[in-house]
């Protein structure tokens, strides 16, 4: 669809196109006049996308809209010819004579410049019945919301994947969330020396008690009998010499 945003433009005659296209040498032959609302029918590959692109060269003053649709296996350049508001208007290779900024049309080009979807198909695309968003600016807007939530994702992707790596280094039955409360211990240098040194203490009793358990166990003492004039030896009598 082509249409203008202002009366005074009026294309009234497309008089010949060369080597852009399926457009090899094409020349007005006839009454070709367009009237003020004309209908271009033809079977996909016959050349509309590529008066499209004519046209759109001619509002922006692009060349590569044509350039890029060059007749393959031709040596000549681009060329076309038009009748504007009763003005030929004419393009080479140094570009248009003159330019038309206020011609618009809606076409698969407009629809890639302009409407915004979105890249994805998600649950909230069903949910909302798809997002379409009209216009450059708010296509750009919507592509910048998309950019940064995936962004968002990364960084919520890395987040969890660095808990569940912390998770795995915690005590048994503290969660990451009781973890991140815990303050710093004071002093934690000297009460560390004073528990290994306390381990140690419990380890040489261990190693005693080991030891004690490998003993044997006590054995009955039997005394000797006492003779029978041991008390009579008793009462007698030293006598010093000295």
């Amino acid at each position: 669809m082509i249409w203008s945003k202002v009366r005074l433009f009026m294309l009234e005659k497309i008089i010949c196109i060369k080597n852009i296209g399926r457009f090899r040498d094409y020349k007005a032959r006839g009454d070709v006049s367009l009237r003020k609302m004309n209908l271009v029918y033809a079977d996909n590959g016959c050349g509309k996308t590529t008066l499209c692109a004519i046209l759109r060269s001619l509002q922006s003053g692009k060349s590569e809209y044509i350039m890029e649709r060059k007749t393959l296996g031709s040596s000549d350049g681009a060329f076309v010819q038009l009748r504007i508001n009763g003005t030929t208007t004419s393009f080479n290779s140094t570009g248009w004579s003159s330019t038309h900024a206020e011609i618009v049309l809606f076409d698969s080009e407009f629809i890639h410049n302009n409407v915004y979807s979105g890249d994805i198909v998600d649950h909230e695309h069903k949910k909302n019945l798809y997002r379409v968003i009209i216009g450059a600016q708010g296509k750009q807007l919507a592509k910048d919301i998309d950019d940064i939530d995936g962004k968002i994702r990364e960084v919520n992707s890395s987040i969890r994947d660095a808990k569940e790596a912390a998770s795995r280094t915690l005590p048994i039955g503290v969660s990451l969330e009781q973890y991140l409360l815990w303050q710093p211990e004071a002093d934690v240098d000297q009460k560390i020396q004073e528990k290994k040194n306390e381990i140690s203490r419990i380890q040489r009793t261990l190693d005693k008690a080991t030891e004690v358990q490998t003993k044997n166990l006590l054995a009955e003492v039997i005394l000797p009998s006492i003779p029978s004039s041991f008390l009579l030896v008793l009462k007698k009598q030293f006598i010093n010499f000295y």
